[in-house]
């Protein structure tokens, strides 16, 4: 089965995205398997993600899979299938709905895409037998047990850490030197907790550069490991970067090892502001 697919990527975070209004009807189990193939940067054409799009009547309906695994939302992800759907269609205005039925406004500014994510979520939906309703909560609070506590050497202060959920699950926390932390290490030891975390949660790190700017690391779940660039990574640091050093620009600048997007509070709303590229179109032989 030959399937026919765009390479995009946004501040290095890079997708393959498989269009379904042009490929042959794909089973769950071949998205599934599509997934984890494709994403194989030495045998396949490589990725962090693979985006499954088509159109709705009310917009563009997309997924974001990592080895059979959905994510809830993907920030750089929506302003990809965007920037397909701007150059196939032309639009600068564009509705791009969720695998949770969100309809996320897409705008498209001067080269970057502004995406609208409403306001910060209640994070109970990620937390084992959290009953509050709040949307941030301090890390030593939600992690403050023997078996929770993060290995010394680790370099994580738990009192300068926040989880929130801007559609996505978030761990972020400030260091001094965010080159100075094994992201990886300290990623999989926050990611794997299943007993607070029964989804797992992305984990960031992030340190503050001026009045206007922080600059992050973040290790992503599902795909565990480093990603480039992460959009609601971008937002919840932000968010906390906040609470953390007192921040009140509208627009703050967070600073990845794959480029610069910025966050914007707007009337209550939060706003995903950044690049989406095509690197090239396809086609790939998919074994039956």
């Amino acid at each position: 089965m030959k399937v026919k697919f765009t390479k995009l990527q946004g501040c290095g975070n890079d997708f393959v995205l498989i269009d379904e209004d042009i490929n042959p009807h794909l089973t769950e189990e071949q998205r599934k398997r599509l997934s984890s193939s494709l994403r194989d940067r030495h045998f396949s054409i490589g990725a962090d993600s693979v985006l499954f799009v088509k159109s709705e009547r009310d917009g563009f309906s997309y997924r974001t899979m990592e080895d059979g695994f959905d994510l809830d939302m993907c920030g750089t992800g929506v302003r990809c299938a965007a920037r397909y759907y701007h150059g196939k269609l032309g639009r600068t205005g564009l509705n791009i709905i969720t695998i949770n039925k969100q309809v996320l406004e897409v705008s498209v500014e001067n080269g970057l895409y502004k995406v609208n994510l409403g306001r910060l979520q209640p994070v109970q939906k990620y937390i084992a037998g959290f009953k509050g309703t709040e949307s941030i909560v301090k890390a030593d609070k939600l992690l403050a047990t023997g078996t929770a506590e993060p290995p010394g050497h680790l370099g994580i202060d738990l009192s300068r850490g926040y989880f929130l959920n801007p559609s996505e699950a978030h761990l972020v926390f400030f260091v001094d030197d965010t080159e100075g932390i094994d992201l990886k290490k300290a990623g999989e030891y926050f990611a794997f907790n299943k007993k607070i975390f029964p989804e797992s949660t992305n984990v960031s790190v992030g340190t503050l550069v001026d009045s206007e700017s922080i600059k992050i690391r973040t290790y992503e779940r599902a795909a565990f490991h480093e990603t480039l660039a992460c959009g609601t990574g971008s937002v919840a640091s932000a968010c906390a970067a906040r609470l953390e050093f007192g921040l009140t620009p509208a627009k703050i600048r967070v600073i990845s090892k794959g480029g610069e997007q910025f966050v914007l509070l707007e009337k209550e709303s939060l706003y995903l502001i950044g690049p989406a590229e095509t690197v090239f179109s396809g086609e790939i032989e998919i074994p039956e």
